[in-house]
């Protein structure tokens, strides 16, 4: 149930509404226009299907929520139903969305939402394999709530849209195309989708250490690397990327024993991060079972992929330091000069604090 989600306000919001409305054969019936009189009585169904370039979405199984907010007449004048009316944003006179025009009813469908968010659905599609059906509808308008969903990889948010049920469909008959009411509608959603997200951590456990030597000092150099899928746009052919998606320097001072870790978040999922330890110290060493360059692959989106580093103090009397000089981008200058702001935590721990 999607009691909980928020409508996405977006520019391509108007497109994705005004192309379902296309999708289930146009959302402004007119009664002159049809070869035969709309039946308020008739049952009628909505089947909801996946797209076709979004074949993964097949492997899931997900919900569609059915509001039904107004009613239809013999003459196709519509009457808001009452958890709709003195509700922002929706007109009491709801026939005059006929008139509306794409944005018209992307504000709607939001108004809408924002009232089903403590309403019941007056029915659920549960949509599996790419497709499924509600039916024994009431003839009416409906608000229709897709489910986010998400693959391994990816989310799929599909807006909230408006759809008239009957809806005008073009036929042949005869030899000529006519308009005709059509009870079992179908809809093809058109979701945006999102990278989904997750952490990867540092673990440095350090077994042993000279404190009259200042503490100890070790450095990573951490790069995250994922492939993606290019699509040529004059041949359509598919060919694999790796784009570099992070790059910094990793920082821990000890000034005793201990543990310390840190957490590196929004990796979009199916990274490949390479950890490599570039200094460990003049005085401390990596244990021998412990190999200097570690590769890890961000596979979930709470739980960080782990690597793990263990120093020991190797008897030698090397005084060292490492320095962490951190930049925050501030501004550009019209001249072309760069402002940055300038920090030195004293190791990443601190800075990511």
């Amino acid at each position: 149930m999607m009691k909980n989600q928020k409508f996405s306000m977006r520019l391509v919001c108007a497109f994705l509404v005004l192309a379902l409305a296309c999708t289930c054969g146009g959302l402004l019936p007119r009664a002159d226009a049809a070869v035969s009189s709309l039946d308020p009585a008739k049952a009628c169904s909505i089947t909801v299907t996946t797209p076709v370039d979004m074949p993964e979405m097949e492997t899931l199984d997900f919900a569609v929520d059915l509001y039904r907010f107004a009613s239809v007449d013999l003459n196709v004048e519509y009457t808001l139903l009452d958890a709709y009316t003195g509700k922002d944003g929706i007109p009491e006179n709801i026939t005059e969305i006929k008139t509306y025009k794409a944005n018209d009813l992307m504000k709607l469908a939001e108004a809408l939402s924002a009232v089903v968010e403590d309403l019941t659905p007056d029915a659920t599609i549960s949509v599996s394999g790419g497709e499924g059906t509600a039916d024994g509808l009431d003839t009416g308008l409906w608000l229709v709530v897709p489910e986010t969903c998400d693959t391994d990889r990816t989310r799929y948010i599909s807006v909230p849209f408006v759809v008239a049920l009957p809806n005008l469909e073009k036929k042949p008959v005869d030899g000529a195309t006519v308009e005709d009411w059509n009870y079992d509608i179908t809809a093809v959603l058109k979701p945006e989708t999102e990278e989904l997200l997750g952490p990867a951590e540092i673990i440095k456990d350090l077994l042993s250490c000279n404190t009259s030597l200042g503490g100890a000092d070790v450095v990573f150099s951490v790069t995250g690397d994922k492939d993606y899928q290019v699509k040529d746009p004059v041949t359509g052919e598919k060919t694999t990327e790796t784009k570099r998606v992070y790059s910094n320097v990793v920082h821990f001072h000890f000034d005793q024993p201990g543990v310390k870790s840190y957490r590196i978040d929004d990796l979009p999922i199916g990274t490949v991060v390479t950890v490599t330890e570039v200094y460990d110290g003049g005085s401390y060493e990596l244990k021998s079972t412990t190999p200097r360059t570690q590769v890890v692959t961000v596979d979930d989106p709470v739980e960080p992929v782990q690597v793990y580093f263990e120093n020991e103090f190797n008897e030698e009397q090397k005084h060292s330091v490492a320095v962490l000089n951190h930049f925050d981008y501030v501004s550009k200058s019209d001249d072309g000069t760069v402002h940055y702001d300038h920090s030195n935590p004293k190791d990443s721990t601190e800075e990511a604090r």
